[in-house]
C-alpha cells in the first residue's frame, strides 16, 4: 500500500500535520506492511521516516492432536462403538497450534473437557515447539474436548472441537473413560458337580453359564 502527499508552499513552514487517509486502500491479507514518508525542504534538504507494521485479523489455527497412551482399539470399532474407549485415566493431549504473526497466547490457551458428569477446563502444561501439551486426570465419563485460544492481539478462536489422530485416522468422537474391569458372575452348571482333593469334577458332558457384565452402578462404562 503506497501513498504519496506533496506539500508545496511558499512560507516559512514551522510543522506540518500529515494525514495519511489509508480508507481508500485494503489489503486481501494479513502481512508486514513498510510506511515510508519523505520530506523535502526547499533547500533540498531531505528526512526520510520509516516504519513498519504489521496487520494480524486471524485467530491461530488449531491442528490435528495426538493422545498418549494411545487407545488399543481399531478404526473399525471406534466408528461402530461411536467413541474411543479408553483404560486410563490419566491422558495427554499433545495439540498442534500456530499463528504465524503476532503469535500463540500460551496464557489464554485452555483446553476443556466436557462430559455427561461434569466439565473441566485445563491449562497447558507445556510447549513443545509449535505442540501444547494439556495432561488431563478424568474419571468415568463420556468427555469431548475442545480448544480455546487468542493470538498476542486478542483475536479469539472460542470452543474449537478437537480432532486427534488414532492409527493414522482423524476422529473427533468423544472419549469415554473406563477404569471397571468386567464381570463374571451366577455361574450355573447343568450337571453335579463333586469337590475332590481341592478340584472340582464332573462326569458327563455339561453346559456351564455365566453371567458376564461390563455394567457397574453409578459409573459409565464401555461395554
Amino acid at each position: 500500500v503506497e501513498k504519496t502527499v506533496d506539500l508545496i508552499t511558499d512560507k516559512k513552514v514551522e510543522s506540518q500535520t500529515i494525514t495519511i487517509d489509508t480508507s481508500h486502500y485494503t489489503v486481501d491479507k494479513d502481512d508486514k506492511f513498510n510506511i515510508e514518508i519523505i520530506v523535502i525542504d526547499n533547500a533540498g534538504n531531505e528526512t526520510v521516516f520509516t516504519r513498519t507494521v504489521y496487520l494480524d485479523t486471524k485467530a491461530p489455527d488449531v491442528g490435528v492432536a495426538t493422545l498418549k497412551p494411545t487407545p488399543v482399539i481399531d478404526n473399525e470399532k471406534i466408528d461402530k462403538l461411536g467413541y474411543v474407549p479408553f483404560n486410563a485415566d490419566t491422558i495427554e493431549v499433545k495439540v498442534p497450534i500456530t499463528d504465524n504473526l503476532s503469535g500463540v497466547d500460551k496464557d489464554n490457551t485452555k483446553l476443556t473437557i466436557k462430559g455427561e458428569r461434569e466439565d473441566i477446563q485445563y491449562e497447558v502444561s507445556s510447549v513443545d515447539k509449535s505442540h501444547y501439551i494439556f495432561n488431563i486426570n478424568a474419571k468415568d465419563d463420556l468427555l469431548q474436548m475442545y480448544v480455546s485460544t487468542k493470538d498476542r492481539l486478542g483475536n479469539p478462536l472460542n470452543e474449537h472441537k478437537l480432532k486427534y489422530e488414532i492409527n493414522s485416522k482423524e476422529f473427533e468422537h468423544p472419549i469415554l473413560i473406563d477404569m471397571n474391569d468386567p464381570t463374571v458372575t451366577d455361574e450355573k452348571i447343568d450337571v453335579e458337580v463333586k469337590h475332590i482333593g481341592e478340584k472340582d469334577w464332573i462326569k458327563e458332558n455339561a453346559t456351564i453359564t455365566y453371567l458376564v457384565s461390563d455394567i457397574v452402578e453409578n459409573t459409565i462404562c464401555s461395554g
